[in-house]
């Protein structure tokens, strides 16, 4: 009769499977970061462009 792992092989794989979720966790935070980061640099852009549409908008407006 064969025995199966010991428990502390258990606890090890455990602890293994807790760090790799923890690991995945932090990857997907890191891109939820990426994300918000280009979302904003995407905002202050169309910022950028409508100033510079309605700046060029009065210009034609003084013509």
């Amino acid at each position: 009769m064969t025995r199966g792992p010991s428990p502390f092989e258990w606890q090890r794989q455990a602890l293994a499977a807790h760090r790799a979720s923890l690991d995945a966790m932090a990857r997907g935070l890191d891109v939820a970061g990426d994300l918000t980061r280009m979302q904003e640099a995407g905002q202050k852009a169309m910022e950028a462009n409508l100033k510079a549409w309605s700046s060029w908008a009065s210009l034609w407006r003084w013509k």
